[in-house]
């Protein structure tokens, strides 16, 4: 189970996370004042989501399916996005297939396949990248607009959007592709009434450059600080090796790395990220209701890069996403997830509790039936979650996986008791064996799955 449970620790893992947990606090963006659409002077081609309706005290996060406007290839190094009232995040993806959908409610963090270029968590932000560094467009490219929106007025929001634009250049221009990274931790539990502060120390996988930094938490968030720690440095992190800081987890400032041209990391360096809270609430919280990131853009990689903590250990693992090809798409799988009666040896609040509960699918060739574990190397092909269903005797949860390629699945389900976020750890009940389940174009199939498995 162990190597199941390394195979699932980035693929699961995303930018805000996968689910969708509940802030407090203001929200990000400017005024409610009905629906008009952004524009974008000077740029080349704009995009939009919504207008989004959203009721006093909840939240939506929201998948809208487009395709670009160029007839012809191009590069892309200068961007711009907005965001309005509650807009708490925008993230942008390409993809390698059509996805015919209407815009459809969605777990945050993207798929394995999809390739995220584009990402803001303040309500206007303006990129231009280095000379040579950026991402490619082909023509008529698949985008993905996720949208995170919180209300927490006392008043409906009926008219939330985000948008964004690019301007072109010839294909060829862009020879370094730009991605996002993430360096965190999901080991996030903080009592009611009270203050906690973690983090995690990580390596980057090779060497690379940052372009930018910012942190990320959500409205309980107080601080995140980090600290970087050069390999020729020698000794522990210090105030010298500071990097990073702010105070604000609504809108927090960005830092742009030496003028634009950035700063460069090797596979020996330490990045610290430092997160505090204080829980004014009656509920304890975990991830995702809170997060613990330092992102930003860096190059050279495969994909979006994650470089976290979770699962209940210190230990950091470094992984990406955006790197597998899954297929045209075209069809849904639904996981009915149970829990055995009884189930003893789980740790932390119990499965009854309503955590989340995180699925993944793998191809029935990379995880076969009645194996303990995936092949080697094999990664999720689908990934998605759902929250607060306090599971037992008569009720269960259904997990959703939409613009599933056709064909022959397994299905993995864990719940988080731990509150080690989506790195499933000791004492989290997880299915086993998994549920298989054949795909068919245009239909949706169905599987079950039980949670009758504490994680040693």
């Amino acid at each position: 189970m162990r190597t199941a449970v390394a195979a699932l620790v980035l693929a699961l893992a995303a930018c805000g996370g996968k689910g969708s947990g509940t802030d407090g606090g203001t929200t990000t963006g400017g005024t409610d004042a009905g629906f008009a659409p952004f524009t974008f002077p000077g740029y080349d081609a704009s995009y939009s989501a919504g207008p989004f309706t959203v009721q006093p005290g909840t939240q939506i996060v929201m998948c809208t399916f487009l395709k670009a406007t160029n007839t012809q290839d191009v590069d892309v190094s200068d961007f711009a996005m907005q965001q309005s009232i509650g807009g708490h995040h925008l993230i942008v993806y390409t993809v390698d297939h059509s996805i015919d959908l209407p815009p459809t409610p969605c777990s945050q963090g993207g798929q394995p396949s999809w390739v995220e270029v584009m990402g803001t968590q303040n309500p206007t932000e303006q990129i231009s990248l280095p000379s040579g560094v950026g991402f490619h467009l082909k023509a008529g490219q698949q985008l993905v607009m996720e949208t995170h929106y919180i209300n927490a007025t006392d008043h409906v929001l009926s008219a939330v959007q985000s948008g964004f634009a690019v301007k072109y250049a010839p294909a060829g221009t862009v020879t370094q592709q730009a991605h996002a990274y993430f360096f965190g931790t999901q080991n996030i539990n903080i009592a009611p009434g009270a203050s906690f502060s973690n983090g995690a120390t990580c390596s980057p996988p090779s060497a690379l450059t940052f372009y930018s930094i910012q942190g990320h938490e959500h409205a309980y968030g107080t601080g995140v600080t980090v600290m970087l720690q050069h390999a020729a440095d020698g000794g522990p992190i210090t105030d010298a090796g500071f990097l990073y800081e702010t105070q604000q987890w609504d809108s927090p400032p960005i830092t742009i790395f030496a003028d634009g041209g950035g700063i460069e990391l090797g596979p020996s360096d330490q990045l610290q990220v430092t997160c505090n809270w204080d829980n004014a609430g009656t509920v304890a919280l975990s991830y995702p209701q809170e997060m613990c990131y330092a992102v930003g853009f860096y190059w050279p990689g495969p994909g979006s890069l994650f470089c976290i903590s979770g699962g209940g250990t210190d230990q950091c693992g470094c992984g990406y996403e955006g790197t597998i090809d899954t297929g045209p798409g075209g069809s849904t799988v639904q996981v009915q997830v149970s829990l055995e009666t009884g189930l003893t040896g789980t740790l932390g609040d119990p499965p009854t509790s309503g955590h989340p509960i995180y699925c993944a699918l793998y191809t029935a060739a990379d995880w076969p039936a009645g194996n303990t574990s995936p092949n080697p190397n094999a990664q999720p092909y689908y990934q998605a979650d759902v929250e607060g269903v306090a599971l037992g005797p008569a009720t269960t949860a259904t997990v959703t996986f939409t613009d599933v390629t056709p064909g022959e699945y397994s299905a993995f389900c864990f719940e988080d008791t731990i509150s080690g976020g989506l790195i499933p750890g000791t004492g989290d009940p997880i299915t086993f064996p998994l549920g298989d389940v054949t795909a068919v174009q245009g239909q949706t199939a169905t599987t079950a799955v039980v949670l009758d498995y504490p994680l040693p």
